[in-house]
């Protein structure tokens, strides 16, 4: 945690990243970070005990909880599979989709110490992903990726104890991504003793746009779990959860809700609109602005003037705030250490000691709502105009 994102409240400690929008860790001090998807929990687990490889798709709308419920699956349902993350961004073309499978079963045999196959296959991986399968090394890649195939089928790698789970977060097929992903089922969908999941997230409008343009895709999922927007008591729940965990050194004395009043936190249910995601951002600003007055406790007359000051009244004012969490220091990174305003999303997640998954997300949002960001070849971000709202 750096610390911007801890501060401290009236004696104890509370850590504002426990109120980001995306990848907070699901499970802290034993307490589940997950609210309302108990029943779509409970179809997850089943899925992970079938027999056969199959692939299942969870959507919602934006804020609602789609990537959550994609590591609770991962955490819990399919804890002990040979797991690989793929981003949307590494099915735009047949060599970047290649390139991530590789990535992924290099960490995964480290991980799993398969030491007869890790002695086979190793020196030909690390070659291919540290040269990141430039045009020349194709026909090297090529044979290596027939490798991987073959061994990804053998009995080692899938079986009862060791399936294989890829997840996908925020899919928008379209194009080539379609034609990748087909070959993908096609190769490993074939056989019904091989035990081969794919998990896929995408967004509500993307789901309807499938609809139309190609049914047949959308019917290989299943099982398909669409999430709902959470009730205002469910909200408060996953507030008081994320509050139980965000206090340090808390003696208990005040209430389960210090430093917010129930009044205040019925505020925030209500302007979440059932978002979880609103839900917590709307939360860690309430809470920046208390720290930063020395506002305890917290009342829902503070919170209605911070949200009416910060004019996050409404769905579409929260959407367009881009410039919100780590996009300054993204911004700011780029323009003082980029080479000719352009820099790698792996050297400013080194640079900022931020996991990549997370700088993704504030870069998607700089480029595609704010238009901040333009995204190069080979992995580069450059900037698009000025800055100065970044200061």
């Amino acid at each position: 945690m750096s610390s911007e994102d801890k501060e401290y409240v009236v004696g104890f400690e509370i850590d504002l990243g426990k109120f980001e929008e995306t990848n907070t860790p699901i499970e802290d001090n034993g307490i589940y970070l997950i609210v309302g998807r108990e029943e779509d929990c409970k179809v997850l687990m089943v899925f992970a005990e079938k027999s056969g490889g199959t692939q299942f798709l969870i959507t919602g709308a934006w804020g609602v909880g789609k990537t959550t419920m994609l590591r609770w699956a991962e955490k819990k349902a399919f804890n002990n599979f040979f797991k690989i993350e793929l981003s949307n961004s590494l099915i735009s073309s047949v060599e970047k989709f290649k390139w991530g499978l590789m990535k992924g079963f290099y960490a995964n045999l480290q991980k799993y110490h398969l030491k007869p196959l890790f002695n086979s296959y190793m020196h030909k991986i690390t070659y291919i992903v540290n040269k990141q399968f430039r045009k020349e090394n194709e026909p090297i890649y090529e044979s290596v990726l027939e490798n991987l195939i073959n061994f990804m089928e053998t009995d080692e790698i899938i079986d009862k104890r060791r399936p294989i789970m890829v997840f996908i977060d925020d899919f928008n097929p379209t194009g080539e991504q379609r034609q990748i992903f087909r070959e993908w089922l096609k190769t490993f969908m074939t056989n019904s003793e091989k035990r081969v999941y794919i998990s896929v997230v995408m967004q509500d409008n993307i789901l309807r746009r499938l609809k139309v343009e190609d049914p047949a895709l959308l019917s290989r999922f299943s099982p398909q779990i669409s999430l709902r927007l959470l009730t205002d008591e469910e909200i408060k729940e996953l507030l008081r959860r994320r509050l139980l965990v965000a206090r340090k050194n808390y003696d208990g004395k005040k209430g389960e809700w210090y430093p917010f009043t129930e009044k205040a936190i019925e505020k925030i249910a209500e302007e979440s609109n059932g978002v979880p995601r609103r839900a917590l951002y709307l939360t860690r600003i309430v809470l920046g602005y208390a720290i930063g007055s020395v506002k305890f406790p917290i009342t829902v007359d503070f919170v209605s003037k911070v949200l009416r000051n910060k004019k996050l009244d409404t769905y579409s004012d929260l959407l367009n705030n881009v410039l919100g969490g780590l996009a300054p220091s993204i911004l700011n990174l780029i323009e003082k250490k980029g080479k000719n305003g352009c820099m790698r999303i792996t050297d400013i997640a080194d640079e900022l000691n931020i996991p990549k998954q997370r700088i993704y997300y504030w870069l998607k949002k700089l480029e595609e709502e704010g238009g901040y960001i333009d995204r190069k070849k080979r992995g580069f971000y450059c900037l698009k105009g000025e800055i100065k709202h970044a200061e």
